[in-house]
């Protein structure tokens, strides 16, 4: 008021208009808001225009001085209220997630508050009551004030002020207010209320501040693009813009091209679109929408590209709020179709799942400019169908000329892995191993058509040494898992081969052939219908089987489901700390067991006939063998074929049921293949078959046993009903089961680094530690299960199914990595795929092909000869003096022990070789492996004929394209399969008989299981997990094949003991 009357009217609203620049330099030096100098040119115009407007338009209504008070009053009036301008817009700015309404009462609280105090002050108004003198114009002088009308020149009192400071800014608010006069000179023409009259003058004054307004609005959006460009590096510059053309105009873009290779500066433009991608996932839905703006763009690939991404997240719900995002974030400077390119790029890092999660640097190295170039550089020729490319060949051949000579690579990285998210990154010498894998693929495959022998021998070395640096048993394979876009399949496939192809195009060239057996006619049917049977009240039961849990599963069917009849069952074979562990087992005597696994040690020292004695011996000893009514066998079958003749040669005929879940020819004594089938066909045709009841936990194994023998032994599926547990996700941690593999441990230590990357999924995974027991109570309550398997059928597996604890499991692609690594089905001893003398089995497709004579498939090892030994050997000494000398010269002692291990197992791998130059091969050797069984003896000069009250010649019927040992070839379980490394994902034969049988596994027929086919994927699901609906699809699962093994398990023993 001191200001006002003070100065004239026309002088008060000149000093006024000062606000705006006042407010700008506030903005700058509070929130750091800078102005351009365009920006600065145009708030000036717009301030000496609003003057010469109440110059020109307005009589000074003052005394026609100008007191320095008055101006000073007014300066300061000013001042502070720019300044609560300015703050109110930063802090409502920074508190934008609480609701306007909510921040607008926090401000007026305060203001009241101050407005009672200091109207207590004078004495009166109180006195004579606060609403004394209200009339109609005070009550508009309030609600003038409460929406902030056009004519209030006090500041910041209106609540429409502050919601626009909220959405707006301190600038544009007052620009408002500069524009609300004009407003009033409109209404005073306008209204009949006022004498004012239209002049030219004035509406020129008028015009030229509506201008100026104007321009300084439009002016933000191209100022803010324009500074976005400039802080591009100026090779991007060129990629986005060249020369030719206008950049400003949409329709006349450049050639538009997705980003060119090798630059470092798009590289880091990548990395930021990498974290915009991460932060806000749909912004990739909004893609579909540039398609229709973008149909002339040279570049069709990038378009279909952009479309195609689009489809797919679309189907994944992920296309909410991409309009706003995308245009918050365009600029008419970048082309649009090579933005697009590399915005897919940046996605791409996201994983498969699309949750968002942000692959750890050390998966991708982009935070190393030369890796992050070559990264690009070969996912664009991917994107190409990796063609030939001399210039990426170039580089990879670069690269791998660098670090050809960095003992075993894995070593590092490994060490690094694990050493958890905050051990420094990159490393001191900057290697990325997945890079360096990708170098090798590369330039195997520019080398691996070359007309020259050398070249394509070349490339056959870079590809095995591909899978050869990710470790033991494919430890470090987390290719998958990284931007890097490469499978190690890829390498595998192209192994010997001249012509390149990626596993995602011989996938869709060589579909995977559909199961030419019906999976339900492996099921156990009922032969015939029972009549009423009278069973003993009590059952006194032998189970002779080594593995615990599988002994366990028949038992436990009977106990629950022969109703009225009491189990007394005594194990044998079984280690005590199996019993002690499941706490439920009556142990008889623990010499068989040792036996067994003596005779598994050394198999050629436990012939058919020593084995018999000892059990002979073992019989006679143990009571409860004597007194046993039935023999429930799982494993070996050898054993129990064993433990029949002892009881046979005392009198006695015990009836056996078997449950198969390993090979037949399991610890049988390898001399005496003959014996053990004799002995089986005793069995199976005496009493019209009436003496046992076989049955098997998986179908590949009913399969194999069929091939072998002719003999059918259905699929009764495990339940694992001994655990007693139920499922109460009270925990939210997702427990991850512990494998014998050695990628379980490098598993762990990455996902520890995708989990500290990515704190926003808030997912808690519990691993298993080696030799750690979890009670079932506890496993029931975890959120879920991650189960990695080893073997095509696992007990674990059928235990938590049937709890009906959501289970998390890799993929099929991952499976063939996996389920052949220790997985007993699949291991191509020659033993195991024997065949009964005399049978030929069911035809299949490609059976000829491992016959002797056949054309060779270049894997069967054979042999080794003395040559290859010494040679092998002299190899391996030289790597272990290396390799010692770098364990003396470590700096910490972990690291030295990591050195001197390895040394350990060349040395133990060098003795082999040895006793292969000396021809020794009729002795058992030690490797790094493990041993190496002497070479068994070949088949006899005549076949015995078997004693068969049956028939069992070639079937006619149809069968599978390959036979269901074909996965692996003869011969494989010995040093030179382990060391060929992962034989079965070649191309051709193995790899598509592999994936074949895979169908049949239990893995990948149950419902209700969730597949993951990367880390960053179980990251998502984890997150996202909808436990009831696979819970509940389980239980279903569940009830209906728990009718069918009931019926077998009741059916077979009152078939037996009727």
């Amino acid at each position: 008021m001191a200001s006002m009357g003070s100065l004239g009217g026309a002088a008060y609203q000149i000093l006024l208009q000062s606000k705006l620049i006042i407010t700008a330099l506030m903005m700058w030096g509070i929130k750091g808001t800078k102005q351009t100098a365009l920006q600065w040119n145009i708030l000036v115009l717009v301030m000496f225009s609003m003057c010469v407007y109440m110059l020109g338009g307005k009589s000074d209504s003052g005394s026609g001085g100008i007191p320095i008070a008055g101006v000073l009053n007014v300066l300061l009036k000013v001042t502070v209220s720019c300044l609560c301008a300015v703050l109110s817009d930063a802090y409502m700015k920074e508190f934008k997630d609480s609701p306007i309404y909510m921040q607008l009462v926090q401000f007026k609280c305060a203001w009241c508050a101050t407005i009672l105090m200091i109207s207590s002050a004078d004495g009166q108004t109180w006195q004579n009551g606060f609403f004394s003198g209200w009339d109609a114009t005070t009550m508009g002088v309030l609600t003038s004030f409460t929406v902030k009308a056009p004519e209030d020149l006090e500041e910041e009192d209106g609540w429409s002020t502050m919601y626009l400071l909220a959405i707006l800014d301190s600038v544009l608010k007052n620009i408002g207010e500069a524009c609300a006069v004009l407003v009033i000179y409109a209404a005073q023409v306008a209204l009949p209320a006022f004498d004012d009259k239209f002049e030219v003058p004035t509406f020129l004054s008028v015009m030229v501040v509506i201008l100026s307004v104007t321009a300084y609005v439009g002016a933000k959006p191209v100022v803010e693009k324009a500074t976005k460009y400039d802080a591009l590096p100026a090779s991007v510059k060129k990629c986005v813009h060249p020369a030719a053309g206008d950049p400003m105009l949409p329709n006349e873009e450049p050639e538009a091209k997705c980003p060119v290779t090798g630059s470092v500066e798009i590289a880091e433009l990548m990395h930021l679109l990498h974290s915009l991608a991460a932060q806000s996932p749909p912004v990739a839905m909004g893609l579909s929408h540039r398609c229709a703006y973008d149909r002339q763009l040279a570049d069709v690939s990038c378009e279909q590209t952009m479309c195609a991404m689009d489809s797919m997240l679309l189907d994944k719900g992920m296309d909410k709020g991409m309009d706003k995002v995308l245009d918050a974030m365009w600029s008419p400077c970048l082309s649009r179709a090579w933005f697009m390119c590399a915005f897919l790029g940046a996605l791409g890092e996201l994983g498969n799942g699309g949750c968002g999660v942000v692959v750890p640097d050390a998966f991708s190295c982009r935070s190393m400019p030369e890796w992050a170039a070559f990264l690009e550089a070969v996912t664009q020729n991917r994107n190409q169908n990796f063609q030939e490319d001399p210039l990426l060949a170039l580089h990879a051949q670069e690269i791998l000329l660098k670090w050809q000579d960095k003992p075993y690579p894995p070593q590092d990285f490994y060490k690094y892995l694990c050493s958890g998210p905050d051990a420094p990154w990159p490393l001191v010498d900057r290697f990325c191993l997945w890079g360096f894998v990708a170098a090798l693929i590369i330039r195997a495959r520019h080398l691996m058509g070359s007309s020259d022998l050398e070249d394509r021998r070349s490339a056959e070395i870079d590809f095995g040494y591909a899978t050869t640096v990710l470790g033991k048993e494919g430890s470090v394979d987390f290719l998958d898992s990284s931007p890097w876009p490469f499978s190690i399949i890829d390498a595998f496939i192209n192994i010997n081969e001249t012509e390149f192809i990626s596993y995602e195009a011989y996938a869709r060239q060589q579909p995977v052939t559909q199961p030419r057996v019906a999976l339900g006619s492996l099921y156990w049917q009922p032969p015939v219908p029972l009549d009423k049977t009278s069973i003993p009240s009590r059952i006194r039961v032998a189970v002779v089987g080594s593995h615990a849990t599988l002994s366990l599963e028949p038992v436990e069917m009977l106990r629950r489901f022969l109703t009225g009849v009491q189990i007394a069952p005594v194990f044998y074979g079984l280690e005590t700390r199996w019993c002690q562990i499941l706490g439920m087992c009556d142990q008889g005597t623990a010499a068989l067991g040792k036996l067994f696994k003596d005779a598994e040690k050394d198999p050629y020292s436990y012939p058919w006939h020593v084995m018999q004695t000892q059990i002979d011996q073992i019989y006679e000893a143990d009571r409860g063998l004597q007194e046993a009514e039935l023999i429930v066998c799982t494993e070996p079958m050898a054993g129990c074929l064993m433990m029949l003749q002892s009881a046979r040669a005392r009198g006695k005929t015990l009836p056996l049921l078997g449950y198969l879940g390993v090979a037949l020819l399991n610890n049988c004594p390898p001399d005496d293949l003959d014996t053990f089938w004799q002995s089986l066909v005793d069995l199976l045709e005496s009493q019209d078959g009436q003496q046992a009841q076989m049955a098997v936990n998986n179908l590949i194994l009913s399969e194999q046993i069929y091939y072998q023998s002719g003999y059918r032994m259905p699929y009764v599926r495990a339940h694992g009903l001994y655990t007693n547990m139920a499922y109460a996700p009270l925990r939210q941690e997702l427990l991850v089961w512990r494998a014998p593999l050695f990628s379980y441990v490098a598993t762990r230590c990455a996902m520890a680094h995708f989990t500290a990357a990515n704190p926003q999924l808030e997912t808690a995974f519990r691993f298993m530690d080696e030799g750690e027991s979890l009670s079932y109570a506890e496993i029931g309550a975890f959120k879920a299960v991650a189960l990695i398997p080893w073997d095509h059928a696992l007990m674990t597996f059928y235990e938590l199914y049937s709890a009906g604890i959501p289970l998390l499991m890799p993929g099929a692609e991952w499976m063939y990595r996996l389920l052949y690594q220790r997985g007993q089905l699949s291991v191509g001893e020659r033993m195991y795929q024997a065949s009964m003398p005399g049978y030929e089995g069911p035809k299949a497709d490609f059976a000829h092909l491992d016959r002797p004579g056949s054309a060779p498939l270049d894997e069967s090892p054979g042999f080794p000869s003395p040559a290859v030994g010494l040679s092998s050997a002299k190899a391996a000494r030289g790597v272990a003096e290396d390799v010692l000398t770098r364990g003396v010269e470590a700096e910490d002692l972990d690291t030295a022990k990591q050195y001197l291990k390895a040394a350990l197992e060349l040395m133990q791998d060098m003795k082999y070789f040895l006793a292969v130059a000396e021809n020794k091969t009729d002795e058992d050797s030690y490797t790094s492996m493990g041993v190496i069984r002497r070479s068994s003896k070949k088949s006899p000069q005549k076949v015995p004929v078997l004693r068969r009250n049956s028939s069992r010649g070639p079937s006619a019927e149809p069968w599978h394209p390959y036979t269901p040992f074909q996965m692996s070839p003869p011969d494989s379980n010995d040093w030179t399969r382990m060391r060929k490394g992962t034989w079965w994902l070649r191309r051709g034969l193995r790899f598509d008989a592999m994936r074949y049988w895979y169908q049949y596994s239990d893995f990948g027929r149950f419902p209700g299981i969730l597949y993951f086919s990367n880390l960053p994927e179980l990251m998502c699901m984890s997150a996202s997990l909808d436990v009831q609906s696979s819970s509940v699809q389980m239980k279903k699962h569940n009830e209906e094949s728990l009718v069918h093994s009931v019926t077998f398990w009741t059916y077979s023993v009152a078939t037996l003991l009727r």
